[in-house]
């Protein structure tokens, strides 16, 4: 069977199970130390998939830090330090990579995150790899377990820019490059920490996946509240995602951030009129234009 067929999900649960241990299923990796947890994330951008090469490696460069301080941030996460693997072909104009690692040292510098190094290698297509440490005081980590019945489900800002960026590129109008432009700053996580959150996760693969994680992991049925996207086309735009913002949950009602769904008694993702949602969100080797 061709991978391709299978989809990320499912490739990820059969490489657990050939360990024979369960996936903890989040976006960090938790390293006890002392009163504190080291946090991993760890994340890759490949040329003609994530990217395309004439758009600014300046900004490619922010953006492989923010896909990374995204999931730090999302635990309640300080970032300490980056490390990063590059593979660069030979035709490859030095400038390119100049202006890269600029765009990481000025976003890193936002975050107060030190550059460590890395690896370097040779290849067809250029392919760069992030890799963030950071930390978290032991009982203020925020994880995906955690949500209950009866929680307000919110999301830190409306979605839909990097979707509608999509479609312009797909039509031509655009080069695509605003596709990368995201907003992820520690202002976020500070916000919603008001209101005692009880699980979180950032949206990057769309509110369709990262409910439909929550739900399974929670033993929850999700039902949506509200359309939180620019466009009318909600179901497009949540099975998209790309807008990096943290989708949490809250025992609190406020009308601080739009409220995405509600959680229940039961199982399973739903639409307003309590109609089961089949639809994925965005899945390598499953998603398709």
């Amino acid at each position: 069977m061709k991978i391709g067929e299978l989809g990320e999900s499912k490739i990820i649960e059969k490489i657990w199970k050939r360990l024979g241990r369960d996936n903890e299923n989040e976006d960090v990796h938790f390293i006890p130390q002392g009163n504190k947890y080291l946090l991993m994330a760890m994340d890759t951008l490949n040329e003609n998939i994530h990217f395309k090469r004439d758009w600014s490696p300046l900004k490619i460069g922010k953006f492989l830090v923010d896909i990374n301080m995204s999931d730090i941030i999302s635990k309640n996460g300080q970032g300490l330090q980056m490390m990063a693997s590059f593979t660069f072909p030979r035709d490859l104009d030095y400038q390119w990579v100049e202006e890269l690692t600029e765009g990481i040292f000025k976003e890193l510098e936002k975050f107060k995150v030190t550059y460590e190094g890395g690896d370097m290698k040779e290849g067809e297509r250029i392919s760069l790899t992030g890799l963030i440490i950071g930390e978290v005081e032991m009982g203020k980590e925020i994880r995906r377990r955690g949500m209950e019945p009866g929680d307000y489900i919110y999301i830190t800002n409306k979605i839909g820019k990097q979707y509608l960026e999509y479609r312009k590129y797909l039509n031509g109008i655009s080069n695509g490059e605003g596709i990368i432009d995201v907003d992820v700053s520690y202002d976020k996580i500070k916000n919603i920490l008001r209101y005692s959150p009880k699980a979180a996760m950032d949206d990057s693969d769309g509110p369709f996946k990262s409910l439909q994680i929550l739900s399974s992991l929670n033993n929850v049925k999700i039902k949506l509240e509200n359309n939180v996207c620019e466009t009318e086309d909600y179901k497009s735009c949540y099975a998209f995602g790309g807008d990096y913002e943290i989708i949490f949950a809250s025992s609190h009602f406020t009308e601080e951030f739009p409220l995405l769904a509600r959680a229940y008694r039961g199982f399973g993702l739903y639409d307003s009129n309590d109609e089961p949602i089949d639809l994925q969100g965005y899945e390598h080797y499953a998603f398709k234009n």
